[in-house]
């Protein structure tokens, strides 16, 4: 009889910790964060980010302010070469006053030098008013100390602006990756062209 128990104890701790492992990236959302087929999206500007987006795969969602106007969200990528992109999305006023599109690129860029003081600009390119850069400098990536290439696109739309940063190691994914890594963000626009109305 304590051996019946005892195995169903054991099959609801792991059901707790597969549901808590199924709401991991999202429990530091802050409730800003809706989910509807399956989908979750940010409650303000109605971006969704999908479990999978063409190869990447979500690891987390937070908001970083106490209204969630400023959300962050984490993807992974393992194959054919191990990849990080991280997604902001916020709002494009503040106070009243409105930050143009090239303002905010040129303060990403700053935010991106002051990081990494060994940061170089390697491209930048605006394209159909989105704006598109790479760097590259040496950073702690996996665990290993080693030079990367980060990519940045940055949109606006519907007062809300849409930061991708994808980094990887030069080293691992090659000349092929890094094809591939442009592509993907060549493609982001289209991607994330979902914003409409804020959602209520």
């Amino acid at each position: 009889m304590r051996t019946g128990k005892f195995v169903l104890s054991v099959v609801l701790i792991l059901t707790v910790l597969i549901l808590l492992e199924g709401c991991a990236s999202v429990q530091k959302s802050g409730g800003f964060v809706g989910k509807e087929k399956g989908k979750y999206y940010h409650i303000h500007s109605g971006v969704e980010f999908p479990n999978k987006l063409d190869g990447w795969h979500r690891r987390d969602i937070m908001t970083l302010d106490s209204f969630g106007y400023e959300i962050v969200v984490t993807y992974d990528k393992y194959n054919p070469f191990r990849a990080v992109m991280t997604i902001y999305v916020y709002q494009a006023i503040y106070s009243d006053k409105s930050s143009s599109l090239d303002e905010e690129f040129i303060s990403t860029k700053e935010a991106i030098f002051q990081s990494h003081s060994d940061a170089k600009l390697i491209t930048e390119k605006k394209s159909e008013g989105i704006w598109l850069a790479s760097f590259g400098y040496v950073d702690n990536f996996m665990n290993v100390e080693q030079f990367v290439s980060s990519m940045l696109i940055l949109n606006m739309d519907m007062g809300w602006y849409i930061k991708n940063r994808v980094t990887y190691s030069l080293m691992e994914a090659g000349e092929k990756g890094i094809y591939a890594i442009e592509d993907f963000l060549g493609n982001i626009p289209i991607l994330w062209a979902s914003i409409e109305a804020p959602i209520k």
